[in-house]
């Protein structure tokens, strides 16, 4: 399981247990009415039947509340608080686990599940069909289009390893086809003002409440997603949008500027040696890339404007990170390189900025390449040498010095992590909370 999962395609996030009714035993013509839709608006048609089934929203948060048991067990559960709480994403006082359930019983409004072929709408207006009930229909039966024509599972487990910036690219393909597939349908259907209507009536709670990087990761593929869809669709029309799931994205970077994507940039590996290798008693809680959009995400966290964050992390050119604990303290290594010389010092001032404010301390100057701090039970350093940045952090001293000390003799290597099994990816496509993109 992925420790970092919220980082790492919200959307695709949980299997499901399936309950409840064929709706299209009960009206067949509205069904056959909003498959039409969904066909003509993607402009592929459905291969096979649907199986389609309409549950309520308690069904579902009921649904939910068993799958979380399932899908977070304890211990993964503990290690993943422990990352998040490292690095400044959640307070001591918040559970994770009880956040996912409650942002999922109340945002998500339909599903795909390309395990099982099987299209659930979670809707209190069976019979009497809303704007935003038919939309979530037709971004749904989108998802069944493109599983039926691509192979959701096969493009989702092509390796066995992710990263939450890799996994996050594809996922934003997805989310973002269906999203300009829905935004067709309610265009030429003229539903936009009823549309927005309707989903300013929303109870957004859940959303409101939950913590900001987890915000941020929810609505990343809905709305840069289909950013990145629609770029190639105005060029080219759906026929080029078809040429992108031929050669899926690889990095966050490639869905916020499509023209890396068209250059075939990829993330460049970096230098960074498994800790535990040689720190006795330490053990890996994270092995990860965070991508353009996880590193200015990190920096906004901290408190970074939108802007400076943006500036600082639009030079990515690749890292990988390390988070290790022996139980009692945790350490990190995270290596990053950027583009040119600049790139890095502007993600360093902003790295530096963040952090000193998060750690309680400033940074002081070793050498002309080292900054040092200590805070308050905070122990760091960051290493700057030409593009590359590593920034080294630890709860104790004695694991600052061990997390360096391990990255001796680092080699480039493959900075992929194994975040997802290929039983993991076969997880059901959700429609989550995207019409809270359009309310805002």
């Amino acid at each position: 399981m992925s420790i970092k999962r919220s980082l790492a395609g919200v959307a695709l996030a949980f299997s499901i247990a399936i309950g409840g009714t064929s709706a299209l035993a009960q009206n067949d013509d509205f069904w056959q009415k909003m498959e039409d839709a969904a066909q003509e608006s993607r402009e592929l048609d459905l291969l096979e039947t649907l199986d389609i089934t309409t549950i309520t929203r308690a069904e579902y948060a009921e649904q939910n509340a068993a799958s979380m048991e399932e899908d977070f067990p304890a211990e993964d559960t503990a290690d993943w608080q422990q990352v998040l709480v490292f690095m400044g994403y959640l307070d001591e006082d918040q559970d994770i686990a009880q956040i996912y359930t409650d942002l999922y019983s109340g945002q998500v409004l339909g599903y795909y599940d390309p395990t099982t072929k099987e299209l659930v709408i979670i809707s209190e207006n069976e019979g009497d069909w809303s704007v935003v009930d038919q939309s979530t229909i037709v971004h749904e039966m989108t998802h069944a289009i493109q599983d039926q024509h691509y192979d959701l599972l096969a493009i989702q487990s092509e390796d066995d390893v992710y990263t939450d910036d890799s996994y996050l690219a594809v996922t934003s393909m997805i989310e973002g086809d269906a999203v300009t597939s829905e935004t067709i349908w309610l265009v030429r259907n003229d539903l936009i003002d009823a549309y927005n209507d309707e989903v300013a009536e929303y109870d957004n709670s859940a959303l409101d409440t939950t913590p900001f990087f987890l915000q941020e990761a929810t609505y990343f593929p809905y709305i840069q997603g289909a950013d990145f869809i629609i770029s190639f669709w105005q060029d080219g029309g759906w026929e080029a949008v078809n040429k992108v799931w031929e050669n899926p994205p690889t990095t966050t970077e490639q869905i916020l500027h499509p023209e890396k994507y068209l250059a075939g940039e990829e993330a460049i590996p970096v230098a960074i040696a498994d800790p535990t290798e040689s720190m006795d008693g330490w053990r890996v809680l994270e092995y990860n890339q965070n991508g353009e959009f996880g590193m200015g995400l990190f920096l906004r966290n901290g408190g970074a404007s939108d802007v400076d964050a943006g500036t600082a992390s639009e030079g990515w050119g690749g890292d990988a990170d390390y988070i290790v604990t022996n139980d009692e303290d945790t350490a990190m290594v995270w290596v990053s390189t950027w583009d040119t010389e600049g790139d890095a010092d502007e993600y360093l001032e902003q790295l530096v900025a963040v952090e000193s404010n998060r750690l309680g301390g400033e940074f002081e100057e070793v050498d002309a390449n080292t900054l040092r701090l200590e805070g308050d039970g905070w122990f760091a350093e960051i290493h700057h040498d030409g593009a590359d940045v590593v920034y080294f952090l630890s709860t104790s001293a004695d694991g600052l010095e061990q997390v360096i000390a391990s990255q001796d003799g680092a080699t480039v290597q493959d900075a992929a992590t194994p975040q997802r099994s290929p039983e993991d990816a076969a997880t059901p496509v959700n429609s989550v909370a995207f019409w809270v993109r359009e309310s805002e």
